[in-house]
């Protein structure tokens, strides 16, 4: 079993969204990828927008793939 496994992600729930939170938002992710998907390298996390609950983020990735997630 992996107790690490996964992010810390759920850390930001029931957070103000301010530049605090978006930096911690680039960190976890940058963190759970480096660590989880070796495959892949994160060039620039950007938060997108906060509508409806919703979290839209851009992840570029060096290679120049952009990838769009909503959580």
């Amino acid at each position: 079993m992996l107790p690490e496994y996964g992010s810390r992600l759920f850390e930001l729930i029931d957070r103000k969204v301010d530049d605090e939170f978006r930096a911690d938002l680039a960190c976890y992710v940058i963190e759970a990828v480096e660590r989880w998907e070796k495959r892949v390298k994160i060039d620039e996390l950007k938060l997108i927008s906060l509508k409806d609950h919703r979290l839209n983020f851009k992840i570029v990735l060096t290679s120049g793939d952009e990838i769009g997630i909503e959580l």
